[in-house]
């Protein structure tokens, strides 16, 4: 019955993504942060890492991007000579209204504007009267929000939350923890880290992982190394079908999809990632590999991100 299934969805429509199958130019606007995180901050007097964060996450974004190699870059220096011929301040946020607008003066096709929402970095003291001793835990934690816009048509694309925390940094046992300070090595790690997250979650939105070849029970996804995919991810093969509206808004749905398989990584090569699947019901080159967020603790995402699948 399965089979018949997916043989129907294959006859109404091929497999294919949102957005159509070419690369895109990606025009990435400044990164900024909430006004009341900065207020906290400056209050507490650790503006200045977060500025220093910001920064870094700006130069880490171009090559995270171009990393994923789905994206032609629009440079942040190009951005700021149309910001100024559109009298558009780097203070100001990006709508659906100006990405259409600095979409069609960048020439790009998305629009990309981070926010970063929490930034925690201080350490926990545990007293030990008894045996005389202190025990310091250093906590670190860093949010933001990716929004990403079809330049095209003005519509936010996607959006999602990415949390960065001290698991995200194996480097930071090393260091001091004296006070909550960063030094500049670990803000360009944790900066990466932020910007390799996003880049990752924004490419598979926009191009999802497909199988492009399959042998047997051996499957090769188009991803490779440094798109964040690792030996031991798993991932639901998804045979797509009819695109849906919703009747009652005329929202785009996107496609209608069906799980076809489950593959694990067992390989990752430069350019492409090479898997077994464990369950097979029709896969097909050409469907694509949703990644399996493995649970949290709490039940919930492990990656922190609260968004579905687009």
């Amino acid at each position: 019955m399965k089979k018949t299934t997916i043989a129907l969805i294959a006859i109404l429509s091929a497999a294919c993504p949102i957005f159509a199958q070419s690369k895109a130019t990606l025009g990435i606007y400044g990164v900024k942060a909430l006004p009341a995180l900065e207020q906290k901050l400056k209050a507490e007097g650790t503006i200045s890492t977060l500025d220093r964060v910001r920064q870094s996450m700006d130069a880490n974004f171009i090559d995270a991007m171009a990393s994923t190699r789905k994206f032609d870059v629009v440079a942040r220096s190009d951005w700021e000579s149309v910001l100024r011929e559109q009298d558009f301040g780097q203070s100001g946020s990006v709508d659906q209204a100006s990405a259409a607008r600095l979409g069609k003066a960048l020439g790009a096709k998305f629009i990309l504007e981070t926010t970063i929402t929490d930034f925690q970095d201080y350490v926990e003291t545990a007293n030990f009267p008894s045996l005389g001793k202190t025990a310091q835990k250093r906590i670190l934690r860093f949010g933001a929000v990716a929004k990403l816009y079809d330049s095209s048509t003005g519509k936010l694309a996607e959006s999602a939350n990415i949390t960065v925390d001290g698991s995200d940094v194996a480097e930071i046992a090393s260091y001091s923890v004296r006070n909550g300070n960063l030094n500049d090595e670990l803000v360009a790690k944790i900066a990466k880290a932020m910007a390799k997250k996003i880049a990752a979650r924004i490419s598979d939105v926009a191009f999802p992982p497909k199988v492009i070849s399959l042998i047997g029970n051996q499957i090769i996804i188009n991803r490779g190394d440094g798109t964040g995919i690792s030996v031991g991810d798993k991932y639901k093969i998804m045979a797509t079908g009819e695109r849906m509206v919703d009747p009652d808004t005329g929202e785009d749905l996107g496609f209608a999809e069906a799980d076809v398989g489950v593959a694990e990584i067992t390989e990752v090569l430069p350019k492409f990632s090479k898997g077994v699947l464990s369950e097979n019901f029709g896969v097909e080159k050409g469907h694509i590999a949703r990644k399996i967020a493995p649970a949290s603790p709490s039940g919930g995402r492990a990656d922190g991100d609260s968004g579905g699948e687009r």
